[in-house]
This record gives C-alpha cells, structure tokens and sequence, in this order.
C-alpha cells in the first residue's frame, strides 16, 4: 500500500504549520507578538537607560543648588530640597513686596544721616546741641536729665549746666558750676585710636588741675564722668590712654587715680544701646505734637541701629 496516497490533505496542512507555530505564537487575532516584543526592547534598552540619566541629571541638580544654599547660609545641616528652596523664594519674595509697601506709605527707607557726609565731629555737635539745655531745640534740659540720670547723677532745676563741643580737644564737655562737677565725653564712633595720654590729659587739665589750683573748690560731689562712646564693646580705652605721659614730672599722678574714685573710671557707652537707650528715654518726654523733633530722633536712632 501506498502511504502517500492514503494520507488526509488536511493532515499534511497541519503538519505543514506545526514547525512554523514552533518558532512563532500567533495571537488570537491572527496578528503577531513581534511588535510587542519589538516595543519592550525599546523600553529596556532605549528609553529605561535614557530616563534613569534624565532623574540622575536632576538629582545632581538639586544637590548642587543644596550645596550652594547651605554655603551661604551656613547651616551645613539643614536639608534643602527644590520645595524648601522655592518656599525660601517665595517668602523672600513676600517680604520684599510688604517692605516695599510699607516704605511707599512711609518713606521709612529715608533716613537723612545715611545721606549726609556726618563724621565724627558732626557727631559730637548732634550730641553736644542735644545736652544742651539752651540749644536751639527748645527741649531745655530733658535730654541732660536723662543723661545724667542714667550716670548716676541728680539733677536739680537750679543748677546751672554748660556744654561745649570741641574744645582744647575734648569731644564733648560738661560742667556744673557749683558744686563743680565735668563730664568728659570722648567720641570714638569711627574707632579711631586714642591719642598718646589722652584721657589723662583731658582728665588732668578738667577736673585734676582745676581742683589742685583753685581755692574756692572745696566740695567733693563725686560727680566727675569720664564718658566713652564706641560703636562696639570691643573698642575699649587703651592703657597707655589713662597713664602720664613719660615726660612729666614724677610729682603728678601716674595715672587717672579711678581705683581711689571708682567714679573716675572711664564708662563705656555703646552708640547701637546705651545711646540708643538714652535718646529713647528722652523720646518719651517731649511733647507729642513736636513732630519735627521726634522724627529727628527717631532718624537718629535708626541710623545707629
């Protein structure tokens, strides 16, 4: 018997797909899997490896821009993220609208002492036209009450105080003529050195001499200041500044005798508190309605601060 001619054709068309239905699957549709295949293949080779440099690239952005942040402010333990830098932003951004805002209603920005050349000297004459109590600002004595309140000293409405600004070098000059009483007041508001012997010098010639030469001084109120005004705690008097010069005569002190007379000791006065401190005390006694003179003061302050 012939095998070839007994075989069905219908087997020999099945036998004929098996071997391609082996290499191949065939959806249920009659389409292929190659395209499917074909687009997994793009993902892991092409756009997986493309997107993982795409979050590298910004996660090395973000790292740079946290360590830029953390160097200028430095806080090198302060996690900063693209959130807490765009919240840094926008509060930046709110704070300057608001100071923005508020300097256009009130000129608060303008402050007519950041505009003038004020030097030194120009400071002790603002002081010295202040303590004053027959300055042109018509305030009498409150702001040498409040000064001298807080040195330690009473004020009485019939004692008869002077004030004078520059001279024989001294800054700034107090006195009460009876019972004698001098205030010297150095300015050091730029941090200019002292001078050889300067604070003995003015001591010696205002208030040592005038009590050694002099008969009619006979009362010893203890109300003799020695005042120096700084910008900061760290400028201080100088040693050499409190001691006799090396050519006088051995017969003078050998230096401001303030272990004797602790009043004598020269005070400190820092311009960004205690002078901001004592124009705020005066502050409060002028009259309200004297606009003019308040805003002086208060532009005053806001200079120093």
């Amino acid at each position: 018997m012939n095998s070839e001619r007994d075989v069905d054709p219908s087997s020999r068309e099945q036998t004929a797909v098996a071997p391609a239905a082996q290499g191949q699957r065939v959806s249920k549709d009659g389409s292929s899997g190659s395209a499917l295949w074909k687009t997994v293949k793009i993902l892991l080779l092409d756009w997986f490896p493309r997107y993982a440099e795409i979050r590298s690239r910004a996660r090395n952005a973000r790292r740079s821009v946290s360590l830029e942040l953390r160097r200028h402010t430095h806080s090198a333990r302060m996690p900063i993220n693209t959130k807490t830098f765009r919240g840094f932003t926008n509060q930046f951004l709110k704070i300057t609208s608001q100071s923005r805002n508020k300097n256009q209603l009130t000129s608060c920005d303008f402050n007519l002492f950041s505009l003038l050349p004020v030097n030194e000297n120009r400071h002790s004459a603002i002081l010295g036209a202040l303590l004053d109590p027959n300055s042109e600002h018509g305030q009498g004595a409150i702001f040498l009450s409040t000064f001298l309140h807080m040195l330690g000293i009473e004020y009485n409405l019939c004692d008869c105080w002077g004030v004078q600004v520059g001279k024989s070098y001294v800054d700034i000059t107090i006195k009460r003529l009876s019972p004698r009483s001098v205030i010297i007041i150095e300015n050091k508001c730029w941090k200019a050195g002292d001078q050889p012997n300067q604070l003995y010098k003015y001591w010696y010639k205002e208030i040592y001499l005038p009590r050694k030469t002099s008969r009619w001084i006979t009362a010893e109120p203890n109300d003799d200041r020695i005042v120096y005004l700084a910008p900061s705690p760290d400028k201080q008097p100088t040693d050499q500044s409190l001691r006799r010069p090396t050519d006088w005569g051995e017969d003078e002190p050998p230096s401001i005798p303030w272990q004797l007379k602790p009043e004598l000791k020269p005070r400190q006065w820092i311009f960004k508190k205690d002078v901001v401190d004592w124009l705020n005390a005066s502050l409060r006694k002028l009259t309200p309605t004297n606009y003019r003179m308040i805003e002086f003061i208060k532009q005053y302050i806001e200079y120093w601060r």
